[in-house]
């Protein structure tokens, strides 16, 4: 890939994560990058869609990836939850299910569908897969693996919300992702101290 299409699809995945597919126009891209419109074109032939569905590929590439090394690395399931959070929060917002909710319907039925199941191919499924190990391992009572993928994801994006909106004060990111991962892991409850 070329700079000058990195340097596209970088500032496209910007504008479309911080104002959503429906409000940026290819004029936007082009204005943010300094450039004419119709030259924006030469890098995205079909316009704005399929720039936004090459973003979206790249960034669940991107974080497929960073699964993969964080599930790989950690040691129990607790473990690879944290790497896992810790890489997730490292990365640009992916705001999975505001993508899913409100860019996702204003695509193409085809383009939708496609980036649909590249989502729960390079996301979920990896996620599913530790879970369900962590399962059969006996790491984690029996439950739906593809629930705790649900809830998983759930939380990450609700952290991710309270630090935008700074619900939870001024709480660093990593103590956010660690209350909210010992609430997954260990429950309500209040725990025995050794």
């Amino acid at each position: 890939m070329s700079k000058a299409k990195q340097k596209v699809l970088d500032t496209a995945e910007a504008l479309f994560h911080q104002h959503g597919y429906s409000s940026i126009s290819m004029r936007d891209i082009a204005s943010a990058l300094d450039m004419q419109k119709a030259s924006l074109y030469y890098h995205a032939p079909e316009g704005k869609e399929q720039l936004y569905v090459e973003v979206t590929e790249r960034m669940f590439q991107r974080h497929h990836q960073g699964l993969k090394r964080a599930i790989k690395s950690g040691e129990d399931i607790a473990d690879q939850l944290y790497r896992i959070a810790r890489w997730i929060f490292s990365q640009p917002p992916m705001f999975l299910f505001k993508m899913m909710d409100g860019d996702m319907p204003a695509l193409s039925a085809e383009n939708a569908q496609h980036l649909r199941n590249q989502a729960y191919q390079l996301l979920f499924n990896p996620l599913i897969a530790m879970f369900q190990s962590g399962i059969d391992s006996g790491q984690i009572r029996p439950m739906a693996a593809e629930q705790l993928t649900g809830t998983f994801l759930t939380l990450m994006e609700g952290v991710a919300f309270a630090k935008r909106h700074k619900v939870s004060g001024r709480a660093p990111i990593e103590n956010m992702v660690d209350d909210a991962l010992d609430l997954m892991i260990y429950g309500i409850k209040p725990r025995a101290v050794s």
